[in-house]
């Protein structure tokens, strides 16, 4: 069954599916990479407009997202406004490439219900080594490095 393009990961689907890909990659030892966007004025968006509003504007964001993942990528939301994409088998470099083309769609996307206000994109994106025992750790240096 294919889920639909407007619908992501939930925060608990997404922790399980981070932590499921970490584990599974330092048993069989091979690269995967772990990318973070967060949407840095979520709050304001939040205050600003009503919940139709961050609605439709949360739908066109999981739509872009689930545009740009490839077969073996996956993605979620951490919290509203936090995604966190998981790229096995991927090195940073080439991961980075995929990011980077979807914060550019994410940028260039005009959310008509928004006006005049946009939003405010913030990423980083980094390779667990084998020394990064807890999964959570990572994450919380990850979510620490934006770009």
């Amino acid at each position: 069954v294919e889920k639909p393009a407007h619908l992501l990961a939930s925060s608990t689907q997404t922790k399980h599916l981070y932590q499921q890909a970490y584990k599974q990659a330092r048993k069989y030892q091979y690269t995967i990479t772990i990318g973070y966007i967060t949407i840095t004025n979520w709050q304001e968006l939040m205050f600003r407009f009503n919940k139709k509003i961050m609605d439709e504007v949360a739908k066109n964001i999981a739509i872009l997202i689930n545009d740009n993942l490839h077969e073996f990528d996956h993605a979620g939301l951490i919290i509203d406004g936090e995604y966190l994409f998981i790229y096995p088998h991927q090195n940073k470099k080439e991961a980075n490439v995929k990011l980077t083309k979807l914060v550019e769609a994410l940028k260039v996307r005009f959310f008509a219900n928004l006006g005049e206000f946009s939003v405010n994109i913030a990423f980083s994106i980094a390779t667990p080594s084998a020394q990064d025992i807890d999964p959570y750790i990572f994450l919380s240096r990850l979510s620490e490095i934006k770009k």
